[in-house]
């Protein structure tokens, strides 16, 4: 009886684990060597591995000694009718923040209590110029980590709120709209905390949201921005970019595969990493420039349907497992269909 070919998932979180394994192993930590030997040993029993990043086919090689030949870059997928562009009015998008920040507050302080940050309804004008048209938008969901940089965000907002100040503006034109951070979970200074301290009037927390609620509330942002330093795929970024907003990354990890900086293409920008001084320069370009960030906006939507749509993810895994199958199967009876590999996720 054959046995069926193996196949394993190798996530960017899991390959920093195993990176922190091998450091810990080597500082003469007895009980991480154990966890990294039976790591090694679950990985040779792999036929071959499947991971969602090119930045994490190099990581894998590094950390697991594969074969080139072994690895295949598959990247998450996105539900193209969930995350899709829905030119919200006004009127809906008021109503939305609204709800998210006055009605049904879910954003949460140093107490970790859901719904601990409140806001007046006078705080919606923040959202509207002397026209009352909508000012820019930025937004960021994610969770409070240490590698996320909102801090750095932060910060960075700051330096752009001055610049403008500068330049005449009496109240900053643009807001950063943050949802997410897991109830109770951060790392360092609570984002809350920090603005606070840099007097930040134009960011506002909204909590986390459901997938559902967050793909409408995405539609809010005129430009997405997550500095994470070596985001390990970064699928929130594909879901905002479905969603037609161009992003703003860090220069490292998952975002490189995907966000175009310059050209016809373009669907973004880039910021150096861990660089306040980048960031603000790429936050104040974006929200100066409304038709350059709606042709952004436009090839951000075409590249995520051209190459991350579910069914293009599929057709990627279906041709590894007819590959890795047509290796157990005689050369001459290679036509017909074999066994379907075995997947696994390490870690």
């Amino acid at each position: 009886m054959r046995r069926l070919p193996k196949l394993a998932h190798l996530h960017g979180t899991e390959l920093k684990m195993l990176q922190e394994m091998k450091h810990l192993a080597a500082s003469g930590h007895g009980e991480m060597r154990l966890w990294e030997e039976a790591q090694r040993k679950a990985a040779a029993g792999m036929q071959h591995f499947v991971v969602i990043s090119p930045d994490n086919v190099e990581r894998s090689k590094q950390v697991l000694a594969l074969e080139a030949d072994k690895l295949s870059f598959i990247p998450n997928g996105v539900d193209l009718e969930l995350f899709r562009p829905r030119n919200l009015a006004e009127q809906r998008k008021m109503s939305l923040l609204e709800k998210l920040l006055v009605k049904s507050p879910r954003g949460w302080d140093e107490s970790g209590v859901v719904g601990s940050i409140q806001y007046a309804r006078s705080h919606l004008e923040t959202f509207l110029d002397g026209s009352d048209e909508f000012k820019p938008v930025l937004m960021f969901a994610g969770r409070f980590l240490r590698f996320k940089r909102v801090p750095l965000l932060l910060s960075s907002i700051a330096r752009a709120n001055r610049f403008f100040r500068e330049k005449g503006h009496t109240i900053p034109p643009f807001n950063l709209l943050i949802c997410g951070g897991v109830p109770g979970e951060w790392e360092g200074e609570h984002p809350c905390t920090t603005t606070r301290h840099l007097g930040l009037t134009n960011v506002f927390f909204c909590g986390w949201l459901p997938h559902e609620d967050l793909a409408e509330v995405l539609n809010i942002a005129d430009v997405f921005v997550a500095p994470s330093e070596n985001e390990p795929f970064g699928l929130v970024f594909l879901e905002a970019m479905a969603s037609g907003a161009p992003v703003i990354a860090s220069r490292s990890g998952g975002p490189l595969s995907f966000v175009v900086e310059d050209g016809d293409k373009a669907n973004g920008w880039f910021c150096e990493e861990d660089d306040p001084v980048s960031l603000t320069r790429v936050i104040i370009e974006s929200v100066s420039n409304q038709a350059e960030r709606r042709r952004r906006g436009r090839n951000a939507r075409a590249t995520v349907v051209t190459n991350y749509a579910w069914s293009r993810v599929a057709e990627r895994f279906e041709d590894v497992y007819q590959r890795m199958t047509r290796r157990l199967v005689p050369r001459a009876s290679c036509l017909q269909a074999g066994p379907r590999p075995k997947a696994t996720r390490l870690g």
